[in-house]
């Protein structure tokens, strides 16, 4: 995600995680390398990042972000477009990542 962030960068930075499916990450870790790499990456003098794991069943914007990737999943990985039809009018720009 960091990579293919551009321009879009802030003092203040607030990342969250859905806690449920990550389940066995060290969250110091990840925040440490999150940090880390943001750094690195933008021009920003002493920026302020959290990086918080959440239960997403209790959490509405991270249920949101997640119909987004699994329509955008169903979409790539199956051509099927169903439930991307209903977002693709708001959608600017997509990536597909190499991993």
């Amino acid at each position: 995600m960091i990579d293919i962030l551009t321009q879009e960068f802030s003092k203040d930075m607030f990342w969250y995680f859905d806690r449920r499916t990550l389940k066995k990450i060290n969250w110091q870790l990840l925040q440490a390398e999150i940090r880390s790499k943001l750094i690195a990456k933008i021009n920003i003098t002493k920026p302020y990042i959290e990086v918080h794991p959440v239960d997403s069943q209790r959490t509405i914007n991270i249920q949101f972000a997640d119909c987004i990737a699994y329509a955008l999943f169903k979409y790539y990985e199956f051509k099927d477009n169903r439930f991307i039809k209903v977002i693709k009018s708001n959608i600017k720009k997509t990536t597909v990542l190499k991993i």
